[in-house]
């Protein structure tokens, strides 16, 4: 009966993880089909696409060797990020930008699915919230 409860508890730990590097993959596509419609002649290797899978990649690989509390907050973190200044702040004219943001629906649904491609991982985190303790 303990083995299998641990074998449970075993299989729910991946099932979580799974979500995790999942939701990681999910939110890295989101970024690089962003990225591929504003800047469609960017090389895949160039620095601003390998900014978006460098970090997700380590993020994946820290979940599969050590997941805990500090890589949950550096999900979370990572994911924010994305979500807040790549999905939201970056479409708006802000004077703060170096640059001036288009202001088109097109522009506006690219940004919309950036966003939307965060949730996924998002939603895994808010699993996994409880048994990492990030409190």
């Amino acid at each position: 009966m303990a083995d299998t409860l641990a074998t449970q508890q075993a299989q729910t730990e991946r099932s979580r993880r799974n979500w995790i590097l999942t939701g990681l993959a999910v939110s890295a596509w989101g970024a690089w089909f962003h990225n591929n419609l504003e800047f469609p002649d960017m090389p895949f290797l160039a620095p601003e696409m390998l900014s978006i899978f460098v970090p997700s990649v380590a993020l994946a690989v820290w979940w599969l060797i050590q997941p805990g509390r500090i890589v949950w907050w550096a999900t979370l973190a990572w994911v924010a990020l994305n979500l807040l200044v790549g999905a939201v702040l970056s479409v708006l004219p802000l004077s703060m930008w170096p640059f001036a943001p288009e202001q088109s629906i097109a522009h506006y649904l690219n940004h919309l699915l950036y966003g939307v491609t965060q949730v996924p991982v998002l939603y895994a985190l808010w699993l996994e919230r409880s048994e990492t303790d990030p409190a």
